[in-house]
């Protein structure tokens, strides 16, 4: 829920959920580097938070088929997805940990055995816009730490940068390609 400040343009920007959660990561860096609070004391996830009323759903449930529990098949797109990030496992993706790759360490995991990484229009495909912290369908794809989601695509402006996807709220933005985000995988339905 936003926070509500009554001091004419800062409510407007903080009743906006993507300004919103970044004036809470600058305030509590800002409260590590003061020396108010200490680095694991900072709890940056937030629960997922759903508005079924008044948004309809992207990614509702009938829209997949479940092929087994590691794979999951989106009529919409004719996309085969893992269910779990890179490096978890599990019915739930409950075990293991979701690894974090730079993102020529992504294409080079990710093009094995017919799955890939994909390009950032299908990412984008699987956000569910009711849903923040993370916007995905955490039926579909459990156990989604709040994090991003390397795509293939390259920025074109900068040969260094490449498109991801911000699951806080389903945004994508480009980045450093020497960052380390998670990765997961598609292939072409046959």
């Amino acid at each position: 829920m936003p926070m509500k400040v009554t001091t004419g343009k800062l409510t407007a920007w903080l009743s906006n959920k993507v300004w919103f959660n970044a004036a809470i990561i600058l305030m509590a860096f800002l409260f590590i580097q003061q020396g108010l609070a200490k680095p694991d004391t900072v709890n940056l996830e937030a629960q997922q938070v759903c508005n079924q009323a008044n948004t309809q759903s992207d990614a509702p449930m009938q829209r997949y088929v479940f092929n087994g529990f590691d794979e999951v098949y989106d009529k919409k797109t004719s996309l085969i997805w893992h269910r779990c990030l890179l490096g978890q496992a599990g019915t739930n993706c409950q075990e293991g940990t979701a690894q974090v790759l730079n993102w020529l360490q992504a294409l080079e995991v990710g093009s094995t055995q017919g799955w890939r990484v994909p390009n950032i229009r299908e990412l984008a495909t699987l956000v569910e816009l009711q849903c923040s912290n993370p916007a995905i369908n955490l039926s579909v794809f459990p156990n989604q730490p709040n994090g991003h989601l390397w795509s293939s695509s390259p920025y074109h402006f900068y040969d260094h940068y490449a498109w991801y996807l911000d699951l806080a709220d389903g945004i994508y933005i480009y980045g450093d390609r020497q960052d380390r985000k998670h990765l997961r995988l598609v292939k072409d339905a046959e």
